[in-house]
């Protein structure tokens, strides 16, 4: 655009010394306003029109006197143009969307929020959406709507436009938007798509203005999900927390692509019986096993999927494998970490097919002890896939099935010798009960159950960890970047806050003078019969620092390990996928490892971004399982339950049901009349009359539950 040059009456210095000054006119004023972006304050005309400071007050009567005079001339015209003098002539807007020849703008500031304008494109000029730009209002073309000339652009286009992730719905004659996130306004007024969804429909939209939890203005980008989707809560979830859930067509053809390598250069084990043991509705299967007997103990092969070969490092699959970091894992699909023909497919050791693997035989005492270990490239067929729930029975009742027994029987001979070395040990025993949703028709959330942790769990766990422990030391041996997974001592601040919290609960703690895993242990033990034992194994849990992935070998404290790595899931987890590719490097297995070997800075980088992708995973999950539940309880308002004090806040206390875990908030003003106020001595809600601890058993009513919004409410009924 080009510029043009304005003009100005400045006053002159020999009319100054005759008439004192010379005030400039509103024109001049206007003029001055456009080039400068916004109305000038009485010091800026001041400046400009260099008019002496000792005039100012002159200069404010004179300026009050055109304001009274337009209010005047305004008083005579009709209702309509009386509330378009109103409006600024000059004011800043952002552009929201583009029409046929012309660009719709909205106002910036929210005294004019409620306007809309017609902004004519000029000449070999451009304009871009969520582009600031300096308008002139010219005439009104219907009500609430007016012309506009572009005067200048002010700023670029904002590139991270604010998201929302949200529900369409119908209030009345209006329809709006409900965020899922409830730390959001409850509701926006939706702007622009609304003709893209339907009521109830799952959006994300843009805010186009933002007043806080007064609400603002949105404009919806795409559909996500259809309320009809029995999927639709998990759908919530994983738009919310912002998990990638696309590949690209690239890194779906890379993986279409995967074939089976030769049986050159790896290790023939096609003919060893390993099974694959997982969950009923498993698909992709990345590690099997399988023991036999020596006179010093037992020899245990645990192979897992050769990955590496399939997703070439630096390559377009590798890249938003890296993005992902893992799998996430929703009560009903799952967000995969590669591509499904990879994932479940060439990658997945499906029974009586011929897949190539990365195995580990590991050579143990009768007691336990890893006294060897060696890698091999591999080619496997696996015999069996089994479940943990078919092995368990298998297990207690031999009889039922000869041909699967015959399978396990040398395996949890085997794990019989590992749980040994694990109780000498001394790891921390933390049985964390986990729901399990059973869906019926549609989706509906049919029960909630805790999910069973039987012996075949634990088998498999073992023989993971020792499969870990054997590739951590290999590493290290080999002094080769790698990353491990690093368990730190918790901190002694949280120990003693632990130990405070537990003194307060009537938990006896004298004695308490360790952090090792047998102190947490002990504590675990004195309340496991106790109705608070859940809690203490949650605070016990939260006192624990968090694993993370570092490229330093510090330990694992939970475990009790010297060496530990991540080795075994390379179809889900990221860092296991780069452990390999360092052992075949360290190792000169063949093709898959590092082209270049990453430095210590750049692995420590990616161990951060795992850790940051595995925390927003496991958050996602967590908050999954918690909606589920409340979609469960919300056709029961109004029912009483057994609750316990699960956290306490000045505006109330966090609950936990008994029987489904279910987590919600009873605030301060559903509790008995009382003056409330945050303990300093322990986690309390004191009142005069009445306490509320962390820990207290409580009886509740449901009062609101909202599965959209991962919120419950609840009223007291009395401990």
């Amino acid at each position: 655009m080009t510029s043009k040059k304005r003009s100005y009456k400045k006053t002159s210095k020999k009319k100054k010394e005759k008439n004192s000054f010379v005030l400039p006119s509103p024109q001049d004023i206007q003029t001055y306003a456009e080039d400068l972006g916004h109305y000038p304050s009485i010091d800026e005309i001041i400046a400009f029109f260099k008019i002496g400071k000792k005039y100012k007050k002159d200069l404010k009567k004179h300026l009050k006197k055109g304001n009274s005079q337009e209010r005047h001339n305004t008083e005579k015209l009709p209702a309509s143009l009386k509330k378009e003098a109103k409006i600024p002539k000059i004011l800043q807007a952002i552009i929201t969307k583009k029409e046929h020849d012309y660009f719709v703008a909205k106002p910036t500031h929210r005294k004019s929020a409620s306007y809309i304008f017609h902004v004519r494109l000029p000449e070999k000029e451009h304009l871009a959406i969520n582009e600031k730009i300096l308008i002139l209002r010219k005439n009104l073309i219907k009500k609430n709507i007016y012309k506009a000339t572009l005067l200048k652009k002010i700023g670029k286009p904002t590139l991270h436009v604010r998201k929302v992730v949200g529900i369409v719905q119908k209030l009345g004659r209006k329809t709006k938007l409900i965020p899922v996130d409830r730390r959001l306004s409850s509701s926006y007024q939706i702007l622009d798509g609304i003709e893209k969804a339907t009521s109830g429909a799952l959006v994300e939209a843009s805010i186009v203005r933002d007043y806080g939890k007064s609400g603002g203005c949105v404009s919806i980008d795409r559909i996500l999900c259809n309320k009809d989707n029995p999927k639709f809560i998990s759908y919530i979830e994983l738009y919310q927390s912002d998990i990638p859930n696309i590949f690209s067509q690239k890194a779906l053809d890379l993986a279409d692509s995967a074939k089976l390598p030769s049986s050159e250069n790896r290790e023939d084990l096609r003919d060893i019986p390993f099974v694959t043991i997982d969950q009923e509705d498993a698909k992709d299967f990345d590690d099997a096993v399988f023991a036999k007997k020596t006179k010093q103990g037992w020899h245990i092969i645990v192979a897992i999927a050769d990955v590496s070969y399939y997703v070439p490092a630096g390559s377009i699959l590798d890249k938003e494998a890296y993005e992902r970091g893992n799998s996430t894992y929703f009560p009903n699909f799952v967000v995969p970490m590669l591509p499904e023909s990879l994932s479940n497919g060439m990658c997945s050791l499906k029974p009586n097919e011929d897949r190539a693997s990365l195995a580990v035989h590991m050579w143990i005492s009768t007691k336990g002890i890893l006294q060897d270990y060696r890698f091999s490239r591999a080619l496997i067929r696996s015999h069996a896939r089994l479940t943990y729930n078919l092995v368990q029975q298998v297990y207690n009742a031999p009889e039922t099935n000869s041909k699967v027994w015959e399978l396990i029987k040398p395996l949890f001979q085997a794990y019989k010798c590992l749980q040994h070395e694990k109780l000498q040990r001394k790891t921390l025993e933390l049985d964390i009960e986990e729901p399990q949703i059973i869906f019926g028709a549609g989706g509906v959330v049919q029960e909630i159950v805790s999910r069973q942790r039987l012996e075949s769990h634990k088998l498999i766990e073992e023989m993971m960890i020792l499969a870990n422990v054997s590739a951590a030391k290999a590493l290290s041996e080999k002094n080769i970047p790698a990353l491990f997974r690093v368990h730190e001592k918790p901190l002694i601040e949280k120990v003693t806050l632990l130990l405070n919290t537990l003194s307060t609960m009537g938990i006896d703690t004298a004695n308490a003078t360790k952090k090792d895993p047998c102190f947490f242990n002990a504590i675990l033990e004195k309340t496991k019969d106790t109705p608070t034992r859940f809690l203490v194994q949650d605070m016990v849990l939260r006192t624990q620092a968090q694993a993370v992935y570092r490229p330093e070998n510090t330990g694992h404290f939970g475990l009790n390990l010297e060496y530990y790595t991540h080795f075994t899931s390379p179809i889900r987890r990221y860092a296991d996928l780069v452990v390999h590719r360092s052992l075949i490097t360290a190792l000169q297995l063949g093709p898959g490892g590092w082209k270049d070997v990453p430095t210590l800075e750049a692995l420590s980088e990616t161990g951060e971004h795992l850790s940051s992708t595995e925390r927003a995973s496991k958050s996602a999950e967590r908050s999954t399982l918690n909606r589920y539940m409340i979609s469960y309880l919300e056709d029961k308002i109004g029912a009483q339950f057994h609750a316990h004090i699960s956290g306490v806040h000045t505006a109330g206390i966090f609950i936990e049901l008994d029987d489904t875990g279910a987590e919600g908030f009873l605030p301060k003003s559903n509790l008995p009349y009382d003056i409330y106020r945050l303990s300093e001595k322990k986690p309390c809600l004191q009142g005069r009359k009445h306490s509320f601890t962390l820990g207290d058993p409580i009886r509740v009513k449901l009062k609101e539950a909202n599965a959209y919004k991962n919120g419950m409410t609840f009223s007291f009924m009395g401990k």
